[in-house]
């Protein structure tokens, strides 16, 4: 927290922080990559208010029966043993009681061990954090400029939401497991290594846990590697002597193996300290010793992270992180593909010319298409659907920008483009499939499967509909993010396309339920383009209720 000053120290403080902000872009310039963060519990303590790994091992504890020291002493006060003991004491009856129902219906599908109870009640404390979420004052002022920094990734430990809020473009990528057998890009990424409250199995917790996140640190490191020989590290919300930092930091010092490749990492490695009690930012060059070798890092105590995420902020770059994801995808998938002629355009040389001397124009896609077509995003149409625009070529999007899209996974709006370029038949099947992409194909065969009720809330969906069978009655009984999920639940015929999409404009989610208001968004194409053609023919334009928020716009909010 600031100090109340004078105006003249107001006038002295404002320098040094001022000359502190611009000595750490200067140190951040000299490196050719954005800066990665790696963030920490105390991260999640000071925004969200969430218990360190004590307190919610105490709060577990709690739903047992039996007090939180009798599991500290039964396991020599090892965290990751007494999450162990907890775990199993909570199996039986959680499973079984009552109070726990809900928990149970919320994660059903998604628990396949022993330990499951523990990690589906703390996803479920975790779940809620984000209305903690401070939107006035200092920490909120500190949240704005955390969410304007220029960082090319996040490496995380923490289970909670804030950091794919705080990041909407970036993905996300759960565990070890994703890591290793995904295709991270190295930019626009959350890397949540001990895994995620959305996947509750996933939470690194207990002693099983750990040792077999150890047992596979070395692949992970692998992976983790080249982020920290090519990038500035910052990390926050870690202590120094943090358990979590040494075994990432021991991972990367095995992969380097001698003193001359981790002496590499000298001013790499920056630890931001926030200490209430000081009066102005402080520097200090100091060593974690890892593994018999001496790992140097850069310490920088704040009286808080203003000055921090505004140099960060402050970092030039040429294009957004999210892009730059996606150019890096695309270069990859070229480089996979067995014959990219229709993707890769080369432009042939003159005779006797030296290729080291030619300008290299690179670009994504066939030269014709180099256009807006190439970059829509799924979002665009999302838009397009439902404002009931025609910016866009229908035979265009089917044929250049589909593919494209659904190359990745996700629900994407397509029968107006494939009503409009006349490829539906009267039953809004394809009238001739062979003529459509095959993914695109593919996503319309599965269309009912992927707009459906989720599996794992069939029951309670089929129990909200029988006493509210329209849209209307699901809208006085629910909130609105509960009836998103009901809404597949009701009966063909009782859902207007009008009504739907008055809703969907009304009620852009935030990120906790942008996917299955996506899947919404969906149904509402079929409805509205795909369920009729014929019928649809002379139907005016609809009429937007309210342009969908961009995502930074919902998450700043």
């Amino acid at each position: 927290m600031r100090l109340s000053l004078s105006r003249t120290a107001r006038v002295a403080y404002a320098e040094v922080m001022a000359d502190f902000r611009q000595e750490l872009q200067d140190h951040l310039a000299t490196f050719r990559a954005a800066p990665f963060l790696v963030v920490g519990a105390g991260v999640s303590r000071r925004y969200l208010g969430l218990d360190d790994w004590n307190g919610l091992l105490l709060r577990l504890a709690a739903l047992t029966g039996r007090p939180y020291d009798y599991y500290s002493a039964s396991a020599n006060g090892d965290l990751p043993t007494i999450a162990s003991f907890i775990a199993e004491a909570l199996h039986d009856p959680w499973w079984r009681e009552k109070r726990f129902a809900g928990t149970r219906s919320k994660y059903e599908g998604m628990l396949h061990t022993r330990e499951s109870a523990l990690k589906a009640e703390a996803s479920q404390y975790l779940a809620q954090s984000l209305n903690a979420l401070p939107t006035e004052g200092p920490l909120a002022a500190e949240l704005d400029l955390l969410r304007n920094v220029i960082v090319d990734g996040v490496i995380t430990t923490n289970f909670d939401p804030l950091l794919e809020t705080l990041f909407p473009d970036f993905r996300v990528f759960v565990g070890q497991e994703e890591l290793l057998f995904e295709d991270p890009q190295g930019i626009g990424e959350i890397y949540k290594i001990h895994g995620s409250h959305e996947k509750p199995d996933s939470l690194v917790l207990t002693r099983r846990d750990y040792d077999q996140f150890h047992e596979n640190n070395p692949y992970l490191a692998a992976k983790l590697m080249t982020i920290f020989v090519e990038h500035p590290i910052i990390f926050v919300g870690y202590s120094l002597s943090d358990e979590n930092v040494a075994s990432i930091l021991q991972a990367i010092v095995s992969c380097l193996k001698t003193k001359e490749r981790i002496a590499k990492l000298a001013d790499r490695l920056i630890f931001v300290d926030w200490s209430e009690g000081v009066t102005e930012p402080t520097k200090a060059q100091t060593v974690i010793p890892i593994e018999g070798n001496q790992v140097p890092v850069l310490t920088v105590t704040v009286p808080d992270f203003v000055d921090v995420f505004t140099a960060l902020g402050q970092l030039k770059r040429a294009f957004p992180a999210k892009l730059l994801r996606q150019l890096k995808e695309h270069v990859y998938e070229l480089v996979l593909e067995r014959d990219p002629k229709d993707r890769l355009h080369v432009q042939a040389l003159d005779p006797g010319q030296d290729p080291r001397e030619v300008d290299v124009v690179f670009g994504i896609g066939a030269i014709e298409r180099l256009t807006a077509y190439a970059g829509l995003t799924r979002d665009d149409l999302i838009t397009d659907v439902l404002d009931g625009g025609n910016r866009y070529d229908p035979i265009r999007v089917v044929q250049e920008a589909l593919p494209a899209i659904l190359t990745h996974p996700g629900n994407v709006p397509i029968y107006k483009y494939l009503s409009a370029a006349n490829l539906l038949d009267d039953d809004g099947s394809l009238s001739d499939p062979s003529r459509v992409d095959p993914k695109v194909r593919k996503h319309a065969e599965s269309r009912a499967k992927r707009v459906g009720v989720p599996t794992s809330q069939k029951t309670w969906v089929a129990k909200i509909v029988r006493t509210n069978p329209t849209l209307d009655k699901l809208r006085s009984a629910l909130k609105d993010h509960e009836v998103l999920y009901a809404i597949p639940g009701l009966a063909d015929g009782t859902v207007s396309a009008d009504d739907l999409q008055a809703f969907l404009t009304q009620h852009a989610p935030d990120t906790s339920h942008e996917s299955q208001w996506r899947k919404m968004v969906c149904l509402y194409d079929w409805l509205r383009y795909g369920r009729a053609p014929k019928e649809r023919a002379g139907r005016r334009r609809p009429t937007v209720v309210r342009r969908r928020q961009s995502k930074r716009a919902r998450a700043s909010k």
